[in-house]
């Protein structure tokens, strides 16, 4: 996997980008080998509509994460985890315009399965990265 972070200036902000990405895909796509995602932190990312975040499929196995900086460390690592299981719901082709699973959703934002999937696995990712990460510092 590729990982290629702009925005940042640190280079321990780009490397726990790295590695909450890294952890994600471990998890999430443990078999995936080629994949590319380009991680780009944006002031002002949509801020006056509260997105935090944002997948932008470039191609099937080529994904740009846009993300907002103005969070809290563990807002921002759990909003990197729920980008990256859309990145997972479209690698599996499981997500498609508003297609889960073959079949068309047509209903509020907050009852998308792909939603539902995303809020639900972001923290038990966060609470497994949480552990892993600590035990590497």
């Amino acid at each position: 996997m590729y990982v290629n972070v702009e925005g940042v200036q640190s280079d321990w902000a780009k490397e726990l980008i790295e590695n909450v990405v890294q952890y994600a895909k471990d998890q999430l796509m443990p078999n995936i080998r080629k994949l590319y995602i380009d991680v780009d932190v944006i002031d002002n990312f949509y801020n006056d509509e509260g997105i935090k975040g944002e997948v932008i499929t470039e191609d099937d196995r080529h994904f740009t994460i846009a993300i907002e900086p103005d969070q809290d460390i563990e807002e921002f690592i759990t909003t990197l985890l729920h980008e990256m299981v859309h990145v997972k719901q479209y690698v599996k082709k499981e997500l498609k315009d508003s297609y889960w699973k073959g079949e068309h959703f047509d209903g509020p934002y907050t009852d998308a399965p792909w939603e539902i999937e995303a809020y639900e696995l972001e923290q038990i990712l966060f609470e497994g990265f949480s552990k892993n990460f600590k035990k590497a510092a």
